[in-house]
Parts: structure tokens; C-alpha cells; sequence
């Protein structure tokens, strides 16, 4: 009896090692394309492109998620995330009786990695797409860390309509970085995924709520927050419309992102103070210019030093189409008989 206890298991552990190999991990799932950001000088974002498939995703690094929401996170979903080997049997057990018992769906035994199995592949949810999930959960453990796997949690989870990803959601819901999430900002964050329709704030606030304040109490219980961190987060309140996403340099965002195709990080040199100031001050000088039929122009700003491009203007307003706005005076070729000469100005 247990000599073929024994060759069962060695012809389990057999099956598993061969589907390995035969199917491996399609690790380009993991992650695919998001959005291009074009960044200042100082790391912050100028503007954001939706992905060709007309989604919001902004790809992050496990440092750039607030250490609040990775606690609810794993408060909520997985407590036991970074012990286990990529399943939980205690809860698919649990999981399974408790639907058996409600004779419906009433409680998930996924744990965050076999969520990530399925994010990158989506089936439906029969036994079998189950049992793929499952071995996906076993094949990624075995490629990445948990904090990769956990990173991936963040970038492929959906966050309502065409938002894919905690880098996208904290901005639009927030209108700040995921890494200066709050205690209240992060629960309600950790549980849109969970139904992205039903809690989306947008569009349901009051569930929202209860979605935010069920994983605070989770938090409160666990001792993962003090009682008067608990009552500062619950009175946090629920936005209830998406921020917009800036939209800062526009001509130098437009001109990085075709000279640098499907990058998705475009870090430039742009002082966001010295932008300002080269807009204020176009505007302002073309405003008496605009009766002389003068009605619209660009500035560079260089320090000459680093051969930063501190400023980039490359219209009066982007979105004046009456006047060119989007066409971008700053690199547009001109005819020599009719350029206008100006005095260069050095950044000091």
C-alpha cells in the first residue's frame, strides 16, 4: 500500500517536472504593453499614452507602491502570500466547502499568485481552466521572487474600464503615485480588483465605501493599524469622479514619443518651473502681438552648461487648432525670409 502511495506521488511529481518543460512559462504575459510615460527631470510625470489597445496601464517597480497597500493587500487577499509555495490548500478546501454549501460562488480560495496565473492567461472558470491556473501558480513561484510576483499583482489587476494597473488607478482615482497612497486611499485600491465593477468609486461610491472600510476593519483586527489610524482612514472621502492625467509639455511629450517608439519610460530634462515660466511668458508676450496678425510662437529654454533642455514651448496653446497649436513651432522648419530673429537665452 504505501510502496504505491509512494509510486503515485514519484508519477505526480514525474507529470509535473514534464509539463514544465513541455509547457513553459510565457513569461511575455507577464508583461504586457503599457503605457508610455515622459517624465520631468525630477521623476514626475509629464504626460501618460494610453497602450495600443486603448488602455490606461502605468507599469511600476515594487519601490513605487506604498508599503500601506501592499499590507491591505495581503490583509485582503493572501495573509499567507509569502509562505506559501503558490497555492493555499487550508483555503481552496475552505473555499470549496462553502460554495458546495451556498450551492454557488460565495468565497475564492485563490491566492495572489494563482491570480496572477490568471491574469496572464484568462479562462473561464471551470475545473480544468482551475487546474491550469494551479500550475501556473507553481511554475511562476519558481521563477520569480514573491516580491516580482506580487509586482506583476500590481501591474496586471484591473482597476475598472481601461484602467489596468495600481500605477494608472492611484492617478486617476487619487491624483498622485501609488507610493503616496494613505491607509484609506490603499484599502479602497485593494478592493476594487476584487469586483472592479462594484467598486469602482466612480460609479459607486457607497459600495466603494464598504468595500474600503470591510479591509480597514481586516487591518484593525490584524493589528496592522492603530485605532485612530482606523478612525483618520474611514472618515478619508470617496472620490467619486476620475482625476485627469497632466498634461505638461505637450509638444516635447509628442516629439519623445515618436522619436522613441514603444519605450515605455521617457525620462526628460524638463525643469517643470522653468516650463511654466516659458508658457506664462509666450502668452503674455503675444498677447499685444496678436492685432499685428502675430498670433502664436515657441521658446527653448538650454542650459548651456549641461545642454539640458530646461523648457520646451512649442506653441502659445496646444489646443488652439484655429492657430496651429499642435504643430510644434520649436523644431517646425521655417522659410529663412520670414524667421524672426531672437536673443538666445542662457539658463544660469
Amino acid at each position: 500500500m504505501i510502496r504505491s502511495f509512494l509510486a503515485f506521488v514519484g508519477l505526480l511529481a514525474l507529470l509535473f517536472v514534464a509539463g514544465i518543460i513541455i509547457f513553459q512559462l510565457p513569461v511575455e504575459k507577464l508583461y504586457p504593453a503599457a503605457s508610455t510615460v515622459v517624465l520631468d527631470r525630477n521623476g514626475q510625470l509629464l504626460r501618460a499614452y494610453l497602450t495600443p489597445d486603448d488602455m490606461w496601464c502605468i507599469r511600476v517597480n515594487g519601490n513605487e507602491i506604498s508599503p500601506a497597500l501592499k499590507t491591505a493587500v495581503l490583509a485582503y487577499e493572501d495573509r499567507s502570500f509569502y509562505r506559501h509555495p503558490g497555492i493555499n490548500p487550508k483555503a481552496i478546501i475552505r473555499a470549496a466547502v462553502a460554495n458546495w454549501q451556498a450551492k454557488k460562488i460565495v468565497q475564492g480560495g485563490s491566492t495572489i499568485t494563482m491570480q496572477v496565473a490568471r491574469l496572464m492567461e484568462p479562462k473561464e472558470r471551470t475545473l480544468f481552466g482551475k487546474a491550469i491556473e494551479i500550475f501556473r501558480a507553481f511554475q511562476l513561484e519558481l521563477h520569480n521572487s514573491k516580491d516580482e510576483i506580487l509586482t506583476c499583482y500590481f501591474n496586471l489587476a484591473p482597476y475598472g474600464g481601461n484602467i489596468v494597473g495600481i500605477g494608472a488607478a492611484s492617478r486617476f482615482y487619487f491624483g498622485k503615485s501609488p507610493d503616496r497612497l494613505s491607509y484609506g486611499e490603499a484599502c479602497l485600491l485593494a478592493a476594487i480588483p476584487n469586483s472592479p465593477n462594484r467598486y469602482r468609486p466612480d460609479l459607486n461610491a457607497a459600495e466603494a465605501k464598504r468595500g474600503r472600510d470591510k479591509i480597514l476593519r481586516i487591518l484593525l483586527k490584524d493589528g496592522k493599524i492603530t485605532s485612530q489610524q482606523f478612525a483618520e482612514a474611514s472618515v478619508e472621502l470617496i472620490p467619486t469622479k476620475r482625476f485627469d492625467l497632466p498634461f505638461l509639455a505637450p509638444h516635447l511629450a509628442d516629439l519623445l514619443f515618436r522619436s522613441y517608439p514603444h519605450t515605455e519610460r521617457l525620462e526628460s530634462t524638463i525643469d517643470p518651473t522653468t516650463q511654466q515660466l516659458a508658457e506664462t511668458t509666450l502668452r503674455s508676450q503675444l498677447r499685444p502681438l496678436i492685432p499685428e496678425g502675430i498670433t502664436n510662437g515657441a521658446v527653448v529654454v538650454i542650459d548651456n552648461r549641461s545642454k539640458d533642455v530646461l523648457a520646451l514651448v512649442g506653441s502659445c496653446n496646444f489646443f488652439d487648432s484655429l492657430n496651429g497649436g499642435q504643430v510644434n513651432g520649436a523644431v517646425a522648419p521655417r522659410s529663412p525670409g520670414r524667421s524672426i530673429l531672437t536673443k538666445p537665452i542662457t539658463a544660469r
